[in-house]
Parts: structure tokens; C-alpha cells; sequence
């Protein structure tokens, strides 16, 4: 983990908030996604590349939902698969 990010969580959680103003039915989106996902997995734990994954936020609902489902996360963003990393 990145010396500078000492409290995952607190960044996960700001970052969401800006994120949600930008797109107010942002978490809506993120359950049809998953909602997809479940209704074509039957059972199996998904397999889940998060393309552009910033700090792991679809990663994480991911996880929530299917706790045995392997994610992996890719960003150019260095910052934010910071946060990611120490998220997940």
C-alpha cells in the first residue's frame, strides 16, 4: 500500500460521492450490471475484468454480492489503483 493512503476506505468513499454527482444513478447502474452478471453466471462465481477501474468501486459491489468471484482491476491511473489495491 501507498504510504500516502492511510485510510482506504475514507478515499473509497469520497471518491464515490463525486463520482455520484456526476451520475446521479450511479449505484442503479451498478446493480443492472451485476443484476446481468448473476443472470447469466447460473451459480458459478464470476470471472470480472474491471477495464477502467478506477479505485475498484464495481470491484468491491462485486465482491459484496459474489464473494467468491476473482476481479481483476485495470487502470492507467496510478492514484486510483492505489486506492484499489488498498480496497481490495
Amino acid at each position: 500500500m501507498s504510504p500516502y493512503i492511510s485510510d482506504a476506505p475514507a478515499w473509497q468513499e469520497s471518491w464515490d460521492r463525486q463520482q455520484e454527482a456526476y451520475l446521479p444513478d450511479r449505484e442503479h447502474r451498478f446493480t443492472a450490471m451485476l443484476d446481468a452478471v448473476d443472470a447469466v453466471t447460473d451459480g458459478v462465481p464470476p470471472r470480472v475484468l474491471d477495464l477502467a477501474g478506477g479505485t475498484g468501486t464495481i470491484s468491491l459491489r462485486t465482491l459484496a454480492r459474489f464473494p467468491d468471484a476473482e476481479v481483476t482491476v485495470l487502470d492507467l491511473d496510478p492514484a486510483l489503483l492505489a486506492i484499489a489495491e488498498a480496497s481490495l
